[in-house]
């Protein structure tokens, strides 16, 4: 059998998005046969959520690659760690004959085997090393199985704007979550909005408390099928992450307000081809814009919610694994 290590960093600054898409692949390379073991950050939420998932897993310091051992232990190592160094690359080379790594703009990815980048066009290969194989471009987003078959589903919108749901990653480290509760409920407009609350979120207990005295408001935590929950509600308020692309793949309006630069980054061109709107960084967002920005009308919705599906067609995840079936087959 097959053994893949993924090694991935989480905390509460950094998110768990990396944790989250390496889990949705992990299932489908163990579904292949494939052993998988995780190596991540010292941070609780995710190593529960691994867990949960009956997951292998060993916790190492974000300096460290992987543990000491022979080469040859590992068939193929999976990097979602973000700006890799050379030497990192080589410690990791250690251990297996075959790397890949997600999202990595730094100088360590001239010297992995296969590069995944959805945020990036494809003519960005130009740019690396000729000997690596890269899967750049939205087609190649990793989302669970499940947004595949949602993707085929057709949309329709209400003249009015009726139902929003707030996502903002596994830890929302600008408490934007809390913010937008806030806004919504002085503001008296009668909009349904359910807030998920990530399993690194520390304020649940606030949201809790928002929720009770707003009959409009609903609460969530551990949810098991995010894509059934897009879905079903007519516009998505996110971070940059993740949940952008999950948005995309179901026809959900995102409206986005980036947690990071990076996320910033990668959303400018879905905003700019109409399948989104960015509202900027967190750091420099005003609560009160949502209201207004949320005005908008049905054709415009409907418009967001094509040209999204468009972009994403969730079967980036099939093409990821196949990807590196082919790579540990060499």
């Amino acid at each position: 059998m097959p053994e893949i290590a993924i090694r991935c960093h989480a905390s509460h600054a950094k998110g768990m998005g990396h944790v989250y898409r390496q889990i949705h692949l992990a299932k489908i390379l163990r579904d292949r046969g494939m052993g998988i073991t995780f190596f991540i950050s010292d941070h609780p939420p995710s190593i529960q959520l691994l867990r949960k998932k009956k997951l292998c897993l060993e916790i190492l310091n974000d300096e460290e690659g992987l543990p000491p051992g022979k080469k040859g232990d590992f068939d193929l190592v999976i990097l979602d760690l973000r700006d890799t160094q050379k030497d990192f690359i080589f410690k990791i080379r250690r251990r297996t004959g075959k790397v890949a790594s997600f999202e990595d703009l730094g100088p360590g990815r001239d010297h992995v085997d296969l590069l995944i980048d959805c945020n990036l066009n494809p003519t960005e290969s130009r740019k690396v090393n000729p000997g690596v194989r890269t899967l750049f471009g939205l087609p190649h987003c990793v989302l669970a199985a499940e947004f595949e078959e949602y993707h085929r589903r057709s949309r329709s919108f209400m003249p009015g704007l009726e139902s929003a749901l707030v996502t903002m990653g596994g830890t929302d480290p600008n408490n934007l979550t809390l913010r937008l509760a806030e806004t919504f409920m002085s503001s008296g407009r009668e909009l349904s909005v359910t807030f998920v609350l990530g399993p690194g979120f520390k304020e649940k207990e606030k949201a809790d408390q928002l929720a009770s005295e707003n009959p409009l408001f609903k609460v969530l935590t551990d949810v098991n099928d995010m894509a059934d929950l897009l879905f079903s509600h007519q516009a998505v308020l996110c971070s940059g992450g993740v949940t952008l692309h999950e948005a995309l793949a179901v026809g959900t309006p995102p409206f986005v307000i980036s947690q990071v630069p990076h996320q910033q980054e990668k959303t400018r061109p879905i905003a700019k081809s109409g399948a989104a709107v960015n509202l900027g960084l967190a750091q420099d967002f005003d609560p009160r814009k949502i209201l207004q920005t949320l005005e908008i009308p049905q054709n415009q919705l409907m418009d967001m919610s094509r040209k999204g599906k468009e972009l994403v067609d969730g079967h980036g995840i099939y093409r990821v694994a196949d990807a590196m079936q082919s790579l540990i087959a060499c």
